[in-house]
């Protein structure tokens, strides 16, 4: 996945309230989108809510993405920390 977008992720993780939304066009090739799916666009902290394909060219897309903040960070740092902690055991 594109730094930009883990970059902006992060960042909506930070800023945003629960419950709010990032929405974002993601340019890709249609192959890609087609073999890698979805799965790409998953986030912690994040549901995926809406996606749509925006043709640009015959090979070309963009991809709508809208997601939307589940917990807020504090909360969120905690059951990942707690998640690290039973990991490590």
């Amino acid at each position: 996945m594109d730094n930009i977008v883990e970059g902006l992720v992060a960042l909506a993780n930070r800023v945003l309230i629960p419950g709010g939304k990032l929405v974002f066009l993601y340019p890709m090739d249609k192959d890609k989108f087609v073999s890698k799916g979805l799965s790409q666009f998953i986030f912690p902290n994040f549901t995926l809510l809406d996606y749509s394909e925006n043709p640009i060219t015959e090979k070309k897309c963009r991809i709508l993405i809208t997601l939307k903040k589940n917990l807020p960070i504090a909360i969120f740092n905690g059951i990942q920390a707690e998640k690290q902690a039973l990991q490590e055991k």
